[in-house]
C-alpha cells in the first residue's frame, strides 16, 4: 500500500528552548510541550493557638503549637512537593522531572492530545453502489495540545470502473530470460487483478492505432528496452549484431533500443501470446537503456495513447540504468530533446543521436504526463531503485520475485494509498478551526475538527480548602489563594508579615523584617528577599510564595510617609527602614528634621559592590537609595547606607555598542549571503554556456575536420 506523509502546522509561532517554570498551570502547558504541572499541595503551615497571627517557621523548623516556639520540622509527608525555598512557579517542569522530585503521577497535569472519529464509512469500490466512499474516515475531531504532533491516518481507494491505463515497460536483455519465460503466463493474472479494480477490461494490441474514446476500458500497453544499437554498449561484429547472445543456438533477437510492441484486445489469451513471441536480447555492459524506454513511453501520447485518466506504467528490470552524460561514450553529444522519435514499428530510430536523458528531465516529463511509475526490480537492486523513486513524484518500489508475479501485487497496491496526516498547533487557537482534505480529482473530501487544550483540568477553585491554612483559602491546582482579611502583622522576632501567603517553609535569613505590601510603586523590600507593588502583584520570598492583596498593616509608622510600611521590631520599636537609610545618608526626606530620634541605627557607608540582598528605592529626588538591614548580636539594628558614588548598576543599559554589534554582525551575515548567492550564479552560468556550446559542436561531430 501506498504512503503519503502530510505535515500540517497551525498556525505558525515556534517554541524555542525547553520548559522553564512557570506561575500557573495554564501557562505552564502553553509554554511548551514538555512542560507538566504538578498539583500535588504543599504541606500546611502551623498557627499559633488563640492568635490570628500566621507565623512562618525557618527552613527546618515547625510551630509548635504548645510550647508556642518554632522547633525542627518533622519528615515531610508524601504529599509533599514545593521545597522550602522554592516558589509555585517550580511545579512547571518536564514529566520525568516532577516525578523524580517526588510528585505523584496521578497529581501531575500533563495534557495530551485526543483525536475522534465522528464519521467513518467502509470504503466502497462498486460502481453500482449509490454512494461511492473512496476516502476514509470522512470526519475527524482533534484536540491539540500546543506543541505537540498529532497524527491519523487517510485511506483513499480508486472506485471499481474508474478508467485507468496500464503500460508494462520490461527489460529484455539477457538476465530477464528467466522472467521473460514466466511473464508468458502473467497475462491472465494481470487479468484478474485488474477485474478487482475495474469492471471493463481491454488490453493494447496494435502500437500506431488509435485508441477509442470510452472511458469504460481498462487499456494495458506492452514495450521492452535493451540499450543503445552503438558501442560500447552493445556488440557491433556483424555476426554479434545479428546474434548478441552468448550460446550460438539461443533464441536471440538483435539488440534495439526501445520498441513499443502491444496492441488493444480484450482476450487474455491473445495478450499472452504476443507478449510470448517476444525473444531475449543482450548486451554489453550491466546499466540498460530505461531511461529511453521511460522517455519515449512517456512523451509519445499519440502512439501510446495514452488518455487523461489514471496512467501506471510498470517498468522491471534486474540492471541499472544510464542516465545523461554516458551517451559520450558512444560519441553521443546532443542532450536528449524531449521529443517523441517512434517508427512506423513502434522502434525508436534516433537512439544513437540523442543522449540518455537526465534524472530530472525524466521525473518532469513523467510529472506533467501524469504517469505513475511503478519499478518493479530484482532484490539486489532495491536500494537503488528506491533512491530513484525519492527523486520521481508519485513513483513506488516493489521487489520483483523470481516468478515476476509480485508485479500483480504491485498493480493492485497502485490503487490503494494510505496518507498518514501529521498535525501541530504551536499556539492556542482562540476557537476552533476546521480543516479539510481533498485528493486531487475526487470530489470526496476528509472534515478535520480542531481545537487546542490550553487550560488545566484542575483550574476548578476548591473554596475554604482545608488544606489552606485550616479552610481559609481558595486551593487551585495545588496553590492556596488567601483572601485580603488574612493578612497579618508578626511582632514577634522570627516572623515576616505577609498576605495571601501560600503555606510553604519560609527559608529566613534575618529576623523581623516588614514588607511594603501597598507601595505605590513597586519597590525591593529589606533584605532584598522580597517584591511587592499596589495590587495582585507575587511577593518573592526566599522559600516563599505569595499573592498580595492591598491591605494596610495596622501598625503606624513614626514618621509614615503615605503608602508605605514600616519596619517592626518585638519591643515596640517602629520606623520607616527606607526613610532612615536616606535620613542617615544624604540628611533628607521625611525624617530628616528628627533622624537622630527616630533613627538609632548605625550606619556605616560602603564603596564596595552590593549583592541581591539589598534593598533599593528611588527617593524623591530621582537618586538610586541602596541598603542593607542586619541584626547584630546584642539585638541592634545596623542600617548599612551604600556610598552614592557607587554606580546604580539598576540604571538603563548603553544600548548603542550592543546595536552597533547586532548591526554589524548581520550586515557581515547578509554580506555573505550576496556574496554566496552570486558565486553560485557564476557557476550556473559558465556551465550552462558550457553546455551551449557542446551542443552546438555536437552537430558537426560526425563530420570530418577535411
Amino acid at each position: 500500500m501506498g504512503r503519503v506523509t502530510g505535515v500540517i502546522v497551525v498556525p505558525c509561532v515556534s517554541f524555542l528552548g525547553s520548559c522553564q517554570p512557570q506561575p500557573s498551570c495554564h501557562e505552564c502547558i502553553q509554554s511548551h510541550p514538555s512542560c507538566a504541572w504538578c498539583k500535588q499541595p504543599h504541606w500546611v503551615l502551623s498557627r499559633k493557638s488563640n492568635s490570628p497571627l500566621l507565623v512562618c517557621c525557618g527552613n527546618s523548623e515547625w510551630w509548635d503549637k504548645t510550647r508556642q516556639h518554632c522547633k525542627q520540622q518533622p519528615p515531610r509527608s508524601s504529599q509533599d512537593f514545593v521545597q522550602a525555598g522554592e516558589s509555585d512557579a517550580e511545579r512547571c517542569a518536564p514529566r520525568p522531572e516532577l516525578e523524580y522530585r517526588g510528585c505523584l503521577a496521578s497529581e501531575i497535569m500533563d495534557p495530551q492530545g485526543k483525536q475522534r472519529i465522528l464519521e467513518d464509512r467502509p470504503l466502497r469500490d462498486n460502481i453500482y453502489h449509490e454512494n461511492i466512499t473512496q476516502l476514509s474516515p470522512q470526519r475527524i475531531v482533534l484536540q491539540l495540545r500546543p506543541g505537540k504532533e498529532q497524527t491519523f491516518t487517510v485511506r483513499f481507494k480508486r472506485a471499481e470502473g474508474y478508467p485507468v491505463d496500464l503500460y508494462y515497460l520490461m527489460d529484455l536483455s539477457y538476465s530477464m530470460k528467466d522472467d521473460l519465460e514466466k511473464i508468458k503466463q502473467l497475462g491472465s493474472d494481470l487479468m484478474a487483478a485488474l477485474r478487482k479494480v475495474t469492471t471493463s477490461v481491454k488490453i493494447a494490441l496494435q502500437c500506431v492505432r488509435r485508441l477509442r474514446k470510452t472511458e469504460d476500458l481498462f487499456i494495458v500497453g506492452f514495450g521492452a528496452f535493451v540499450d543503445k544499437t552503438v558501442l560500447p554498449y552493445v556488440n557491433m561484429v556483424p555476426s554479434k549484431r545479428k546474434h548478441p547472445c552468448q550460446i550460438p543456438k539461443e533464441n536471440c533477437q538483435p539488440a534495439f533500443s526501445y520498441r513499443h510492441v502491444l496492441a488493444l484486445t480484450e482476450n487474455a489469451s491473445e495478450f499472452e501470446s504476443r507478449v510470448g513471441q517476444q525473444r531475449i536480447s543482450a548486451n554489453l555492459d550491466d546499466a540498460e537503456g530505461g531511461f529511453d524506454a521511460l522517455m519515449q513511453a512517456a512523451i509519445c501520447k499519440e502512439q501510446i495513447g495514452w488518455r487523461n485518466v489514471t496512467s501506471l506504467l510498470v517498468f522491471t528490470s534486474d540492471g541499472t540504468f544510464h542516465t545523461a552524460g554516458d551517451g559520450k561514450l558512444g560519441g553521443i553529444h546532443i542532450p536528449n530533446d524531449g521529443r517523441c522519435h517512434l517508427d512506423a514499428n513502434g522502434v525508436y530510430s534516433k537512439s544513437h543521436l540523442y543522449d540518455y536523458p537526465s534524472l530530472g528531465h525524466l521525473a518532469e516529463v513523467l510529472s506533467k504526463s501524469n504517469i505513475q511509475p511503478i519499478f518493479a526490480v530484482t532484490s539486489s537492486r532495491l536500494s537503488l531503485y528506491k533512491e530513484l523513486s525519492k527523486l520521481i513524484p508519485k513513483s513506488v518500489v516493489g521487489e520483483l520475485k523470481s516468478d515476476s508475479r509480485n508485479v500483480v501485487q504491485l498493480i493492485e497496491d497502485a490503487y490503494k494509498v494510505q496518507f498518514t496526516v501529521k498535525i501541530m498547533a504551536t499556539t492556542c487557537l482562540p476557537e476552533s478551526q476546521k480543516l479539510v482534505l481533498r485528493v486531487l480529482g475526487v470530489a470526496e473530501e476528509v472534515q478535520v475538527e480542531l481545537s487546542t487544550t490550553c487550560e488545566c483540568q484542575c483550574e476548578d477553585t476548591q473554596p475554604d480548602a482545608h488544606h489552606c491554612s485550616g479552610g481559609h483559602g481558595n486551593l487551585t491546582c495545588g496553590i492556596c489563594r488567601y483572601l485580603s482579611d488574612l493578612f497579618h502583622c508578626v511582632t514577634g522576632s522570627a516572623g515576616v508579615v505577609i498576605a495571601n501567603a501560600s503555606p510553604i517553609t519560609l527559608a529566613m535569613h534575618v529576623s523581623a523584617a516588614w514588607i511594603p505590601l501597598d507601595a505605590p510603586k513597586r519597590a525591593r523590600s529589606a533584605m532584598g528577599m522580597a517584591t511587592a507593588s499596589a495590587t495582585d502583584v507575587s511577593v518573592t520570598l526566599v522559600g516563599w510564595a505569595a499573592t498580595v492583596l492591598t491591605t494596610r498593616c495596622p501598625v503606624k509608622c513614626t514618621g509614615e510617609a503615605e503608602g508605605r510600611k514600616p519596619m517592626h521590631r518585638g519591643k515596640g520599636l517602629a520606623v520607616c527602614s527606607w526613610d532612615c537609610a536616606e535620613c542617615k545618608a544624604f540628611g533628607t526626606g521625611p525624617l530628616s528634621q528628627n533622624c537622630s530620634n527616630s533613627c538609632s541605627q548605625t550606619v556605616r557607608m560602603l564603596v564596595a559592590s552590593v549583592d541581591e540582598r539589598w534593598c533599593q528605592m528611588k527617593r524623591r529626588d530621582g537618586r538610586l537609595l541602596i541598603y542593607l538591614i542586619e541584626e547584630d548580636k546584642t539585638g541592634s539594628i545596623l542600617l548599612t547606607v551604600n556610598d552614592p558614588k557607587v554606580p546604580d548598576f539598576t540604571s538603563q543599559p548603553n544600548l548603542k555598542p550592543v546595536l552597533m554589534s547586532v548591526v554589524t554582525v548581520v550586515s557581515i551575515g547578509v554580506f555573505l549571503i550576496v556574496l554566496f548567492r552570486g558565486i553560485v550564479e557564476f557557476c550556473d552560468w559558465r556551465k550552462f554556456r558550457h553546455l551551449e556550446k557542446e551542443r552546438k559542436s555536437a552537430l558537426w561531430s560526425q563530420v570530418s575536420a577535411l
